[in-house]
């Protein structure tokens, strides 16, 4: 999968908004194509969205995974300028889509309370060495299966356990050092250029 993980205006220092916003991009890529790859693999998810939902609850743990990689990173006050500025991003992108895909609605509140909540859920649930347990697959697997129907649930909870979770904590992870390895080395040529 393919990601947009460069900055446009090199060479600029970049904060918390800037970095959240292309997480928010990230994620949104990265749970759209974890639904496709379940289409792939032959999980008939009903309707584009069911699959919408589907990616709602990636984006959820994604977000999560990302606050707390990122945590070390930022301040406190910053760290919440991240996480309200993912939110939003994210709460953006659904609500185009869900606008595209079933008309005009209020979809933002209710993606920024599942944020909330799902962001409640996995926080009590082991991250050890900034890597997802096994307990929060299992989480997502469980969310993804409230959405869909019964007779699809046993394929769906393998499915995600075993590929479609773990796969998008990959890319996640890809994406961030990308991301903020791009902007170190952009900071860096920007030093030695102005220190020349």
């Amino acid at each position: 999968m393919r990601m947009r993980t460069q900055w446009f205006d090199k060479g600029k220092s970049r904060g918390a908004p800037e970095i959240a916003n292309a997480m928010g991009f990230i994620c949104w890529q990265i749970g759209a194509e974890r639904v496709k790859k379940m289409r792939e693999a032959g999980l008939d998810l009903i309707s584009p969205r069911h699959g919408l939902h589907i990616v709602t609850e990636y984006l959820a743990m994604l977000a999560h995974i990302a606050d707390r990689q990122l945590q070390p990173r930022f301040s406190v006050e910053e760290r919440q300028v991240f996480i309200s500025t993912l939110g939003q991003k994210m709460a953006d992108t659904v609500a185009d889509n869900r606008t595209d895909l079933e008309g005009p609605g209020e979809y933002k509140k209710p993606l920024i309370e599942l944020l909330n909540n799902r962001f409640q859920e996995y926080a009590t649930l082991p991250f050890d060495n900034l890597q997802p347990s096994f307990a929060m697959y299992r989480c997502l697997a469980s969310f993804i299966c409230d959405i869909v129907d019964e007779k699809r649930k046993g394929g769906v909870y393998e499915q995600v356990m075993e590929v479609e979770g773990p796969e998008a904590y990959t890319l996640l992870q890809r994406g961030i050092n990308r991301l903020l390895d791009k902007q170190k080395a952009d900071e860096s040529m920007v030093k030695d250029i102005r220190g020349k």
